[in-house]
């Protein structure tokens, strides 16, 4: 909204009580209505932005506390959230409990922790960056990394695919920290945050730090394959997220129990250029050496049979959801993003 959008229009021409039938009373009733109607418009924008940084505020007070400490702290916040999101955790308890059938307790347990790890998600990348590398490596630890290295030996980079676990972000920290060149497939933020909220998700998700290379996506998704592309034949790293939707190529896989368009676009460009896929899962640990484990598969090549190949991946992902549902964002819980994901 512009400056002259904020204020009130008036009449260009003088105003004459006298003959033009109009009080001054009228005038300023409707100057009024007219700043209360801009008021009004900016008032729930204002509100907005202080409780964002309000929240972020703790969040990064939070982040600053010893790792015990402030991820108690945020399970604390999460489970506020848990409690205040009612309608949200009803409904996820619900898809947890039809697709991994267990009982309904079970599924608000993973619920309850799902949201903790939700909150501890948003704090962690502030506690690491705040801690540098060494505890970017106390809180991740890779399983079959030398998977990875295998791949790039080849030359043709290699394409690291995961679903929406929690601690990607870490994840990107970690292996940038390693020396690899790592590229990410990534759509846009929605925009429907305020500009403090904006910079606050700029910082969180790693989009003004440096330790990716974020390969945005378009509506035709031509340009990202060929950034992709021109990355693997650099022998660079580039991490893929399967598990989206709505995407123009997409192939129809069994998943948690339904049947789910994933698209297929990392297979094409895995065969085009000839490069090893690898299938990668999250999970923490807290109860031990708290810290996140991210497992690295052995590297495969894609099928001419692409449905087949996507069927895999989605199949190997699923094994390391089902270990821990909590650490994976559901598909009933990404409604916000579904006009975004179609667009």
């Amino acid at each position: 909204m512009t400056s002259n959008e904020t204020e009130p229009r008036l009449i260009s021409t003088p105003v004459k009580t006298a003959t033009a039938g109009v009080s001054y009373a009228g005038l300023t009733s409707k100057v009024d209505a007219n700043s209360l109607t801009s008021s009004g418009k900016r008032r729930p924008s204002v509100l907005s932005a202080i409780k964002t940084l309000i929240y972020q505020s703790l969040l990064f007070a939070v982040a600053l506390l010893p790792t015990p400490l402030a991820y108690r702290l945020a399970c604390i916040i999460g489970q506020t959230r848990y409690r205040r999101r009612g309608d949200a955790s009803r409904r996820l308890a619900r898809a947890m409990q039809s697709r991994l059938s267990v009982s309904s307790r079970e599924s608000e347990e993973w619920t309850r922790r799902y949201f903790e790890l939700e909150a501890w998600d948003e704090v962690e990348t502030w506690h690491c960056r705040r801690a540098g590398r060494s505890k970017i490596r106390q809180l991740l630890e890779f399983e079959g990394i030398e998977n990875l290295d295998q791949a790039l030996a080849a030359g043709k980079g290699a394409v690291l695919c995961a679903a929406h676990f929690r601690g990607l972000f870490i994840l990107m920290m970690a292996l940038a920290e390693r020396g690899y060149k790592l590229n990410a497939i990534r759509r846009k933020p929605l925009g429907r945050q305020n500009r403090i909220g904006r910079w606050f998700n700029d910082q969180t998700t790693l989009i003004r730090h440096g330790a990716c290379n974020f390969l945005w996506m378009e509506p035709d998704n031509l340009k990202v394959a060929i950034h992709a592309g021109a990355a693997l034949r650099r022998n660079e790293v580039v991490l893929v997220l399967i598990d989206g939707r709505f995407a123009a190529q997409s192939v129809d896989v069994t998943f948690m129990g339904q049947t789910v368009a994933i698209p297929f676009g990392p297979m094409v460009i895995a065969r085009t250029t000839g490069s090893p896929l690898l299938n990668l899962s999250l999970r923490l640990d807290h109860h031990g050496q708290f810290r996140h484990f991210a497992r690295i598969g052995p590297p495969f090549y894609p099928s001419a049979d692409v449905a087949a190949s996507v069927q895999h991946c989605m199949s190997e992902l699923e094994g390391a959801i089902v270990q821990d549902p909590a650490n994976w964002i559901w598909f009933e819980d990404r409604i916000v993003w579904n006009g975004h994901e179609r667009s």
